[in-house]
């Protein structure tokens, strides 16, 4: 449902701020770019860019110019402006706090002040982010990654001037870990990064990374080995390592026989780090036993090299699964072959961040300024191609008005053409003639308002007298006489049944507001009964 919402209403790619993901190692800058399809994610413009030697040592720019000319064909060839980075995990350091239940806006000093403990690095000359792993009623538990200032500036310079905004710099363990670890697996295991010049080890439990280490040993080393011990060139004893692998029963023992020791120092460090987490306690881990080793890595590849390690270890060794998060196969097959995969981990889990909506999964070491930077430029995007789709809302609604407007336009000028030609026949109406004609019409109105008055008053006096006629009295006629614009009268004629009841009536009248006077001949009440009367009130 999700997806074919998204296909039918895509976020515009403008406000998205769509980025792409680079692991960036001594060697290369692998990277790429995961999109919404309608069948779901895909990895596109994925690629690597070989960086010279002595550009880049242990993490550590040493050429920043040489390093600006790459991404800068970088950024032409694949027209590239957000980016995700990985930074290199010697130059970062990982570790989890305890604090003491305080407020959320108190834990950032909190750790400032104990970071020293933790990490070889001055507090002042250090940026670090956080992640609230789990708190209760008397503890917070944090995960804290930091780096030296001097570094995060080292990229940031030459980002700038190649002309990329970075969102997000993370240690390149959280980003494996986002690649290989599904969200709802809550066990723990070791993820092994076996590169060419070093294996990265890390430990995740909960989809959190809670330890991470290097070991100077690479694929590299075991190629080097087989060549000194065949003597033949380094490139062929690539291909001979990549032909046999780890295979004890290959015709060819000696193979195997030169790349024993190195396997063994492997093993050794590897079980030396399983001990280390079972034996020490990290705040806010379950430590939970290691339930597998996930293998990955450009040298994961070596046949026979996760049997060999889980022989040796007694625990699970499986090949990586890059897409575990990003896609079931069963929508979409991703282009890339699951081999190269192994060496795309990073890339993949970096670019899972712009589909992650748990951002607490993402310790985000880019300095504050700049996150601020990225926020203000996401709203001018966002009130930008807001103004544009009003814009287009308004010219749109102009467009379907125009043929109302263009209709109305032609009846006013076909009236305005009527009215000219009915002046010209009836030239007699003249404007003054109109204005006598309009005065005379505003006095009739005048009158007739005046006259609409008088009528409501003449109503409410001959409801007053009938309302104040009783049993006794009985009228026979009532008129009411406007002599001038300020006299009038009204003539009362009837009969009372007697003389007290006629008093009392004539009282009651003279009480009325209307009235000036009510007046009532004497000989009006010459009799004792049935007394004929005929009374005259003036009007106010």
């Amino acid at each position: 449902m999700k997806n074919s919402y998204n296909s039918a209403f895509p976020v515009p790619s403008f406000i998205m701020m769509s980025s792409c993901a680079l692991d960036i190692s001594d060697q290369s800058i692998k990277y790429g770019v995961l999109s919404e399809t309608k069948n779901g994610l895909a990895l596109d413009h994925y690629d690597q860019e070989v960086i010279p030697e002595n550009v880049i040592v242990s993490g550590q720019i040493k050429n920043d110019s040489v390093l600006i000319e790459v991404l800068k064909k970088l950024k032409i060839k694949e027209n590239l402006n957000f980016i995700r980075v990985a930074l290199p995990e010697e130059q970062m350091y990982l570790f989890t706090l305890s604090l003491p239940k305080i407020e959320h806006k108190d834990i950032y000093n909190a750790i400032y002040l104990q970071l020293e403990e933790h990490a070889p690095i001055k507090a002042v000359e250090a940026i670090f982010a956080y992640n609230i792993i789990s708190e209760n009623v008397n503890n917070i538990f944090v995960e804290v990654s930091a780096v030296a200032i001097s570094t995060v500036n080292s990229y940031l310079y030459v980002f700038e001037k190649a002309s990329l905004v970075p969102l997000s710099l993370e240690l390149e363990a959280q980003a494996i870990a986002r690649s290989v670890v599904a969200y709802e697996d809550q066990s723990t295991c070791m993820i092994v990064d076996f590169g060419r010049a070093r294996t990265g080890v890390s430990i995740a439990s909960g989809g959190k990374v809670f330890f991470t280490t290097t070991v100077d040993f690479g694929g590299a080393e075991l190629t080097k080995r087989i060549a000194e011990a065949f003597n033949i060139s380094f490139e062929k004893a690539e291909d001979l390592k990549k032909s046999y692998g780890i295979n004890s029963h290959n015709p060819d023992t000696k193979i195997f026989d030169a790349m024993l020791s190195g396997l063994a120092l492997l093993k050794d460090e590897l079980n030396k780090h399983c001990t280390f987490w079972q034996t020490h306690n990290i705040s806010g881990a379950s430590h939970d036993p290691i339930s597998q080793i996930i293998l990955c890595g450009g040298d994961a590849n070596l046949q026979g090299l996760t049997s060999y390690l889980e022989s040796q270890l007694k625990i699970k060794v499986i090949s990586a699964n890059a897409w575990t998060n990003v896609s079931d196969f069963n929508s979409i097959v991703p282009k890339m072959s699951f081999e190269q995969s192994l060496s795309y981990t990073t890339v993949i889990g970096l670019a899972l961040g712009d589909h992650d909506k748990n951002h607490s999964r993402i310790i985000n070491v880019l300095a504050q300024e700049n996150k601020n930077k990225i926020k203000i430029s996401y709203w001018m995007r966002f009130f930008s191609v807001s103004l544009s789709y009003l814009g287009l809302l308004f010219l749109f609604a102009s467009v379907l008005l125009l043929p109302s407007y263009i209709s109305s336009a032609l009846k006013e000028k076909e009236l305005e053409v009527s009215l000219e030609s009915f002046n010209k026949a009836h030239k007699e109406l003249d404007l003054n003639s109109m204005s006598n004609v309009v005065s005379d019409i505003n006095t009739k109105l005048v009158v007739l308002s005046v006259e609409n008055k008088r009528s409501e008053i003449v109503e409410s006096i001959f409801k007053d007298i009938l309302n104040k006629k009783t049993s006794d009295i009985r009228i026979s006629s009532i008129s009411y006489n406007q002599k001038d614009e300020d006299s009038a009268s009204v003539q009362l004629s009837g009969v009372a049944s007697n003389r007290a009841s006629l008093s009392n009536f004539k009282e009651s009248l003279i009480s009325n507001s209307y009235f000036k006077n009510v007046d009532i001949p004497i000989s009006n009440f010459l009799e004792k009964k049935d007394l004929k009367f005929n009374f005259l009130i003036d009007i106010k």
